[in-house]
């Protein structure tokens, strides 16, 4: 209980019983370390409970409240210095039933648990900025890095493209392979075999955003005016057939005309996120090459939109009416926003040559670089993306091992 039970290539939550379902479970945990496997993790396997001979049950309740909420030293404030209060209420409830149909023979389970979570939304980023502040760090925003400062084969400071220096001992990149290696250095101070590695390092995007501010809710025909089933991920993807099709047009070199999505609601979680009445919808879309064939994603962009709508359309009958807005995010648009090459979120496409000691590059999966005191800690590093934290959380340790022996201060170098 409490460890994270995800997707790692989607981020979904993977269905597990609920504890009062469970009669036992086996966790075995992976032979291999975070450091040398891609990902670290467990097969969990579960068994749930069954019926009887006799008809037993229970109800459970579990109840959260924000006054019993410990003290955040680190959260934010009202303008009053007080602590700004998250309004935590979180209800879980359920039963559970058993008994028997034929006696010795066959039996019946049934178990239900329900989730009801209301919360004020704080300014995260603000806390985080303020965490990092407290421990003596300062960050600036709108500020984008020209180009790592070098002297004598060492990397000394960064220069920002409003012509700001700033000077330390060690320069942290978490941007792309390209980025880091070929753009804010110039590729004469490396080696040639990395420089080349690097150049045929692939990252093309495929993934594609599409925002939807909606009139109300859509509806599945199947469903009617339910709305319990946007409380999660919904995935439009319903044959391997329909998949495969959908990939058969980005191998050519195009945007699926039946797209993959995987769609999230939020407003149905988080009702301040949308005017009362109205919602918010986010989808994730694939395939969409950053390379088109024949044409180019300014020309493309809205023509994308209105292919997903479309497909929305056909599983969501009346979807259109719906649409009050619309905000389409191209690989094209990631890449010039982001800064992530080639619009690939993973900062390099995930293939067996791109991974392990391959990440970037051979002899360069430790995070340090040939300048003396610039390191890489992207998702362009092993082990990868995925929004788990592993490539930053090892390259410090590096980090920290290196600056141990001689002392030094750090500046990261973001988009």
């Amino acid at each position: 209980d409490g460890a994270t039970h995800n997707n790692p290539q989607e981020n979904v939550n993977l269905p597990l019983p609920f504890p009062d379902a469970l009669q036992e479970f086996r966790v075995a945990t992976s032979g291999l370390t975070a450091q040398n496997g891609m990902h670290s993790g467990a097969a969990v396997n579960a068994v749930t409970k069954s019926g009887t001979n006799s008809f037993r049950g229970g109800l459970f309740e579990f109840f959260r409240h924000h006054s019993f909420n410990a003290t955040d030293p680190f959260g934010t404030k009202n303008p009053d210095g007080s602590r700004k209060d998250d309004g935590l209420k979180r209800n879980q409830y359920g039963a559970t039933i058993g008994g028997p149909i034929m006696t010795d023979r066959l039996f019946f389970f049934f178990g239900y648990q329900g989730t009801n979570t209301r919360v004020i939304p704080t300014d995260e980023e603000f806390t985080i900025m303020k965490r990092h502040t407290v421990d003596g760090a300062e960050i600036r925003l709108e500020s984008p890095v020209e180009a790592v400062i070098t002297r004598d084969g060492r990397a000394t400071g960064v220069a920002l493209t409003d012509g700001t220096e700033f000077y330390a001992d060690t320069i942290v990149s978490a941007l792309d392979p390209r980025r880091t290696f070929l753009e804010l250095v110039e590729p004469r101070e490396l080696p040639d075999d990395l420089v080349e590695n690097i150049r045929r390092f692939r990252f093309q995007g495929t993934s594609s955003k599409v925002n939807f501010a909606l009139d109300d809710l859509p509806t599945f025909p199947t469903l009617g005016k339910k709305a319990d089933h946007f409380r999660g991920f919904t995935n439009i993807g319903p044959s391997m057939e329909y998949l495969e099709r959908a990939f058969d047009d980005a191998k050519y070199g195009w945007y699926s005309e039946r797209p993959y999505i995987d769609m999230a609601i939020q407003s149905t979680i988080d009702a301040d996120m949308a005017p009362p009445g109205k919602h918010v919808m986010s989808c994730f879309i694939q395939y969409t090459p950053y390379h088109l064939r024949e044409s180019d994603w300014d020309t493309e962009k809205e023509n994308l939109g209105d292919t997903v709508q479309r497909t929305l359309e056909s599983f969501f009958p009346g979807f259109g009416d719906l649409v009050l807005q619309r905000e389409v995010r191209t690989p094209l648009d990631i890449e010039r926003t982001v800064g992530l090459s080639e619009g690939n979120i993973f900062a390099g496409e995930f293939l067996a040559p791109q991974m392990f000691f391959f990440r970037p590059a051979p002899g360069w999966s430790q995070y340090r670089t040939p300048i003396d005191g610039y390191y890489q800690c992207g998702s362009g590093t092993h082990p990868g993306g995925c929004v788990m934290g592993a490539p930053g959380k090892l390259a410090a340790g590096q980090i920290i091992k290196d600056r141990a022996k001689t002392g030094s201060k750090a500046v990261a170098a973001r988009s």
